[in-house]
């Protein structure tokens, strides 16, 4: 059960941020979100020494994936700040 390489190459794609790739970051940013949530179900279900060394590389993804969801977050509220709502006043 090693999930700690797959989640390694979406960290490095989460941490190539360039200047024009705040798109790319939302997606890498989402990509660790998803990646955390299949773990999550993973180790669920798994048993014994499988399900100690999944809740380890579970433990060990935690703080990548709160940082990915105030990347989403934040783009998501900046998104919704940008909106130009009308409205009829009387």
């Amino acid at each position: 059960m090693r999930f700690i390489t797959t989640f390694a190459f979406l960290l490095l794609a989460f941490q190539s941020y360039s200047a024009a790739g705040q798109e790319e970051e939302v997606k890498a940013a989402r990509q660790v979100i998803a990646h955390y949530k299949e773990l999550r179900k993973v180790c669920a279900i798994a048993r014994g020494d499988d399900r100690k060394e999944c809740f380890r590389e579970l433990t060990e993804a935690t703080d990548d994936y709160q940082r990915a969801k105030v990347i989403v977050r934040s783009v998501e509220h900046n998104n919704l700040e940008d909106l130009h709502v009308v409205t009829n006043v009387q």
